[in-house]
């Protein structure tokens, strides 16, 4: 049949791509789980959480394959520098040198570099200056290259060409303040511990050195005296230090004498020792007069010298000879303070300045608080210390102390009841008084 053909034609022809009217459809998973508003957050945060760490891992993964290629790479190029420093050594002129060394260095590899390269600088050492003086990234490599020499002055084989390295180079103000801030002192006190009695002359020359350029050094004069006071003066002394390199600083007229003593006195929170104070005592020039800083300065740094105190009197005649007495190094300077501090001229010195200054609030209260430190070291202090001795018989030192105490009346003492120091001053003027008056006292009924 014609048209039952055609109407078959029709339906194969025909595509149909739409969606069918689906069967009703069956959830077998169970009824649906409704999760609460804190769940959500607490899992939604757990993800975030989980993405963060993975970034991070990946980030640090980068980072570290980063610095392991650079590492590789430096390593590289520093043998690759080695090999073109060796190579060109006998032609290549000493600045192109100097700066491939320093590129590469290496404390453990390039010792004997750092040795051949110092020997030709010191052998040419005037047209070395001339070329500092005009070329400042010339300048720049000889001052990296001193703090290499300062580094490797432990050893023995190396350090006398390193010395006259330091000792030729470091003649210019620039130099040395950047040495200092490289550590300069620090280094030259672990030398001048080492015992090589031949150098230490000229590891003193070095540590006097930059007190010739002090006045130049204008943003690192403070720097200068903290650095060299930290590393010399403040430490225990030993005996190189108290041997040699204080009366060799002491016989130079260039020392800033002074100017230490003004930044002492200005560095509240510097931390005095008994070193400190011995070292200011015999570092004072003979022809030195005192003011109200250097006064200062002694008062504060002696607040510590009665722990020197022996458990007996060392200074008596008394004591058996066949007793074995456990005696410390630093109790055994107590001999020296005194022998430091008994000195006549220095002792007629401090009375004239008290005696000129009394009336100066700040002097009596140094002066008191100087006597209270020293009181506390023996029993009679008064007849060790020479300066003890003569304030107790000082009419004016007295009658100046008398009228501190009167000054704080009982009504002043319970406004100011609760500030610590004025009750701290007060027992330390009194104090002082006591005793000095008990032996004024003693010396008019004294008839022996």
């Amino acid at each position: 049949d014609i048209k039952t053909f055609t109407v078959l034609a029709f339906k194969m022809s025909y595509s149909f791509e739409g969606n069918p009217k689906n069967r009703p459809e069956q959830n077998l998973s169970g009824a649906s789980k409704k999760l609460t508003r804190d769940v959500l957050l607490q899992k939604t945060h757990e993800e975030r959480r989980k993405r963060q760490e993975q970034r991070l891992k990946l980030q640090s993964a980068e980072l570290l394959q980063s610095h392991i290629r650079s590492y590789l790479v430096r390593k590289h190029i520093k043998e690759e520098q080695r090999r073109l420093f060796d190579s060109e050594e006998a032609v290549a002129p000493i600045q192109i040198l100097l700066s491939k060394l320093l590129f590469f260095y290496n404390s453990r590899d390039d010792k004997l570099r750092l040795f051949k390269i110092s020997d030709q600088l010191t052998n040419q050492h005037v047209d070395i200056l001339r070329h500092m003086d005009t070329d400042a990234s010339f300048c720049w490599l000889i001052k990296r290259f001193l703090v290499l020499c300062l580094k490797t002055l432990y050893d023995s084989d190396m350090v006398r060409v390193l010395m006259k390295s330091l000792y030729i180079f470091t003649n210019n103000a620039q130099t040395l303040e950047y040495l200092i801030r490289k550590g300069y002192y620090g280094y030259l006190r672990s030398f001048l511990e080492s015992n090589d009695k031949e150098l230490l002359g000229q590891a003193m020359v070095l540590i006097h050195r930059p007190f010739k350029y002090i006045y130049e050094m204008e943003n690192s004069k403070d720097i200068a005296l903290s650095e060299f006071c930290s590393g010399f003066l403040k430490p225990p002394l030993t005996y190189n230090i108290k041997n040699l390199l204080i009366p060799y600083l002491k016989s130079k007229r260039d020392l800033p004498f002074e100017m230490i003593i003004c930044y002492l006195n200005s560095r509240f929170h510097f931390e005095g020792t008994n070193s400190l104070f011995y070292c200011i005592l015999a570092l004072e020039p003979d022809d030195y007069e005192p003011n109200c800083d250097s006064i200062q300065v002694l008062s504060k740094l002696s607040l510590n010298i009665h722990k020197l105190k022996p458990s007996c009197d060392l200074t008596t005649e008394d004591s058996d000879d066949e007793e074995d007495i456990d005696i410390s190094e630093e109790q055994l300077l107590l001999s020296d303070y005194l022998n430091i501090m008994n000195r006549p001229e220095k002792v007629k010195k401090w009375l004239h300045f008290f005696e000129v200054n009394s009336h100066n609030e700040q002097v009596l209260t140094s002066f008191t608080q100087l006597c209270h430190n020293l009181l506390l070291v023996y029993k009679d202090s008064i007849r060790k210390y020479l300066l003890l001795y003569k304030l107790g018989l000082n009419s004016i030192f007295l009658n100046k102390l008398w009228l501190v105490i009167n000054k704080n009346q009982h009504g002043d003492l319970q406004m100011r009841g609760s500030c610590f120091i004025s009750w701290k001053e007060c027992h330390t003027t009194l104090s002082v008084f006591c005793d000095m008056f008990t032996f004024y006292t003693e010396t008019l009924t004294d008839r022996g």
